[in-house]
C-alpha cells in the first residue's frame, strides 16, 4: 500500500504540474493574440484556404489549408479566430512532449520539459501564427508518442492504424514532417528492441506515409517545379552557410525575448541563454552516461533530426525557421534531462526559469524572432496601411501584386482607425493581380478589370510583376508619380493622364510632400 500510495501521489503531482505548464503556455500564446494584423505567411494561409486551387502553385501540402477553411467557416476569420487553431496545436505539443519524456525518462523530466516548451520563445511564436508549423509539430509529437507506447506493448492493430494516420496527415501538412519520421526511426533503433523493426504494425505505421507520397507523386512533381521557380524568384529558403545564424540562433534560445529590452534585459537574456546552453550540455552528458535506453533515444531524436536538416541544407536550399522549429522539442528534452541532475531542486529551478522567460515573452511579444524581418512582425504593413489610409481618396484604385497579399492589406486597413475604409474586408476596393510563379510578368490587361480612376495605388511585395503592372497602368492611360519603400513592400502611385493638369500638379505636389 505505501508504494501504491506513493505512485498515486506521483501521478497526481505529474498531472498537476502538467496543468500548470499548460496554463503558462496558454498565457504566453494568448497574450495580445489579436493586436497585430496578418503577416505575409498568414496571408498565404488565408489565400490558400479561400482558393484551394492555389495549392498547385504552392510548395506546401494541402491538409492545413483544408482544415483552416473549415475552421474559418465555423469560427469566422478574425485574427484571433485564425490563430486559435495554432494555439491549440501548440498547447497539445506541450502535453505530448511531457508524455514522451515521462515514458522515455521520468515524470519529473516530463514536467520540466512541459514548462520549458510552454515558454520557449520560438515555439510560442510559431503557436501564435495562422500557419502550418504548430500543427505539424503537434502531429509529429503525437506520432512519436504513439510509437513509444507501441514499443511497450505487443502487436496492436489499432495503434498501428492511428500511427499510420498521424504520419500520413503529418506528411501532407508540412513536408518538414519528414524530420518526425526520422525521429521515429531513431527511437526504434535506440530503444534496442530489434524485434520491433520487423513487426508488421510498426511497418504499417512507418510505411504508410511513404506509400501515400508515392501515390501523390503528380502533386509532388508539380510542387517541385514550382519550388524551382520560386527559389529563383523568391529566395526564402537558403543553404546552411547562407542562413542568418546570428538571428536564428538567438531566436531559439531561452533569452531571446529579453534581448530586445533595455540594458538590464540584455543581461537577463545573456544569463538565460547561458543557463540554457549549460543545461543542454549537461543533459547530453547525462543521457550518454544513463544506462537506460530512453536517454539515448532522446539524444538520437535531437542530434539525428538536426544532422539530417543540416546535411540536406548543405546540398539543397532547404534551411528555414519552419524546418528548424521541428526539432526544437527534442532540444527542450535534452535541456530537461540536464535540469533533472539538480535532483529535488530541479523542478523549482525549472519553474522559476520558465516564469522569467515567460515574462520576457509577454513583455516583448512582438520583438522576436528576427527583429529585422517585417514579414514576421508586420510593422511595415502597419506603416504602409496607415499611409494608404491617410492618402486614399474616394474612387481611387488599389492594386495588390501578387494578389494573395491582399488579405494582409485588407486586415490592416479594416482594423485601422481611419473611418474611410469599411470594416467589411470584402467590400474594400482592392484588386489582386493574378499570382503566377511561372510567368510573373505576363500581360495583366486581359486578366484583370481595372476601373477608370484618377489615381491608382499599387502595393507590391519584393517587386513581384513590376514590369507587368507598369505596362498595365500605361496601357490604361496612367503615368507613374512616385513610390515609397517599406522594407520588402512598396507603395506606388499612378495618375490618370487625362486629369486636369493644374489639379494634377497640385495633388502630385501634395502627395510627394506626404510621401
Amino acid at each position: 500500500m505505501p508504494n501504491a500510495e506513493k505512485t498515486n501521489k506521483q501521478k497526481i503531482g505529474f498531472f498537476i504540474g502538467l496543468g500548470c505548464a499548460v496554463a503558462l503556455g496558454l498565457a504566453c500564446r494568448l497574450c495580445k493574440l489579436g493586436v497585430s494584423g496578418l503577416t505575409i505567411d498568414e496571408s498565404i494561409s488565408v489565400a490558400y484556404s479561400e482558393n484551394l486551387r492555389l495549392i498547385l502553385q504552392s510548395v506546401r501540402p494541402p491538409v492545413y489549408y483544408l482544415l483552416l477553411a473549415a475552421w474559418r467557416w465555423v469560427f469566422s476569420d478574425g485574427p484571433i479566430a485564425l490563430r486559435l487553431l495554432s494555439v491549440l496545436a501548440g498547447v497539445a505539443s506541450i502535453i505530448l512532449l511531457a508524455l514522451i519524456a515521462k515514458r522515455l525518462a521520468s515524470r519529473r523530466t516530463g514536467i520540466i520539459a512541459a514548462f520549458l516548451l510552454a515558454c520557449l520563445p520560438i515555439h510560442v511564436y510559431t503557436s501564435r501564427l495562422a500557419d502550418v508549423g504548430a500543427l505539424s509539430i503537434a502531429l509529429g509529437l503525437a506520432a512519436i508518442y504513439c510509437l513509444v507506447v507501441m514499443s511497450e506493448k505487443d502487436t496492436d492493430a489499432t495503434l498501428a492504424t492511428v500511427l499510420a494516420g498521424l504520419n500520413i496527415v503529418g506528411v501532407f501538412t508540412c513536408y518538414y514532417f519528414l524530420l518526425a519520421l526520422i525521429a521515429q526511426a531513431l527511437v526504434l533503433v535506440f530503444i534496442k528492441k530489434s524485434e520491433m523493426l520487423v513487426r508488421r504494425d510498426i511497418a504499417i505505421g512507418l510505411g504508410a506515409p511513404v506509400a501515400a507520397l508515392v501515390l501523390a507523386s503528380p502533386l509532388l512533381y508539380t510542387q517541385f517545379k514550382t519550388l524551382v521557380v520560386q527559389l529563383s524568384a523568391f529566395p526564402s529558403l537558403t543553404r546552411i552557410w547562407e542562413a542568418p545564424w546570428s538571428l536564428w540562433a538567438n531566436d531559439m534560445t531561452l533569452g531571446a525575448p529579453w534581448f530586445y529590452a533595455e540594458s538590464a534585459g540584455e543581461v537577463i537574456s545573456l544569463c538565460l541563454t547561458t543557463l540554457g546552453v549549460v543545461f543542454f550540455v549537461a543533459g547530453t552528458a547525462a543521457c550518454i552516461s544513463d544506462r537506460r535506453t530512453g536517454g539515448m533515444a532522446i539524444l538520437a531524436m535531437f542530434y539525428g533530426t538536426a544532422f539530417a536538416m543540416l546535411t540536406a541544407s548543405t546540398i539543397f536550399p532547404l534551411w528555414s525557421p519552419l524546418g528548424a522549429v521541428h526539432f526544437i522539442p527534442f532540444y527542450v528534452l535534452v535541456i530537461a534531462c540536464g535540469l533533472t541532475l539538480l535532483k529535488k531542486a530541479s523542478l523549482p529551478v525549472a519553474v522559476t526559469l520558465a516564469c522569467v522567460v515567460s515574462m520576457g515573452v509577454i513583455i516583448n511579444a512582438y520583438n522576436y524572432p528576427g527583429e529585422g524581418a517585417a514579414w514576421k512582425k508586420a510593422p511595415e504593413w502597419n506603416r504602409l496601411a496607415a499611409d494608404l489610409s491617410t492618402r486614399y481618396g474616394p474612387g481611387d484604385n488599389i492594386i495588390v501584386s501578387p494578389g494573395w497579399i491582399a488579405q494582409a492589406l485588407r486586415y490592416h486597413l479594416s482594423f485601422s482607425a481611419e473611418p474611410k475604409f469599411s470594416k467589411d474586408r470584402e467590400r474594400l476596393p482592392i484588386i489582386g493581380a493574378p499570382f503566377d510563379f511561372y510567368n510573373p510578368d505576363a500581360d495583366l490587361q486581359n486578366r484583370i478589370q481595372l476601373p477608370e480612376a484618377p489615381r491608382s495605388w499599387i502595393v507590391s511585395w519584393r517587386g513581384y510583376a513590376d514590369r507587368s503592372v507598369d505596362r498595365l497602368m500605361i496601357d490604361t492611360g496612367h503615368r507613374f508619380s512616385h513610390s515609397t519603400d517599406y522594407w520588402q513592400l512598396r507603395l506606388s502611385l499612378y495618375r490618370l493622364v487625362s486629369s486636369d493638369d493644374d489639379d494634377d500638379e497640385k495633388t502630385k505636389t501634395k502627395g510627394e510632400s506626404e510621401l
